[in-house]
């Protein structure tokens, strides 16, 4: 269980699982849920050989438990690095299929990366590439 895990904070959890399942073809797991709120406290999402983790926003508790679509930016960009040029075209288009929007069509960059980004319906960006360009 030894590595960095991401914790993305989202405004629906519950869309936001459903999302990251098609999306990403993330394995979701159980959610635990506030007894109070029934909001997501967590939940582990497997995908791309990596876990997220996820929750509902808490702004209650502190500035720290809100999500980007709520203080209006993201605070990171997830890189999902990829084999080859077919991969990428794939989950940037099933990601933009799922509901994300576009914020960079894939290219050929000047860095040499075959490379695109996507905005999420809940606000977080990811990129897709792979490097060196491979069809």
């Amino acid at each position: 269980m030894n590595g960095i895990w991401i914790y993305l904070i989202v405004d629906n959890a519950k869309a936001a699982m459903e999302y990251y399942g098609k999306a990403f073809a993330a394995e979701v797991g159980e959610p635990a849920l506030g007894e109070d709120s029934g909001r997501v406290l967590n939940v582990q999402l497997k995908c791309f050989g990596t876990t997220l983790m996820l929750m509902d926003e808490f702004p209650e508790y502190s500035d720290y438990g809100k999500g980007p679509k709520t203080i209006n930016h993201t605070t990171f960009t997830g890189h999902i690095q990829l084999d080859t040029t077919a991969e990428v075209d794939h989950w940037h288009a099933l990601s933009v299929a799922s509901g994300a929007s576009v914020t960079m069509p894939v290219e050929v960059t000047f860095w040499g990366d075959y490379y695109g980004q996507v905005r999420d319906p809940f606000g977080h960006d990811w990129s897709f590439g792979c490097t060196p360009v491979k069809h």
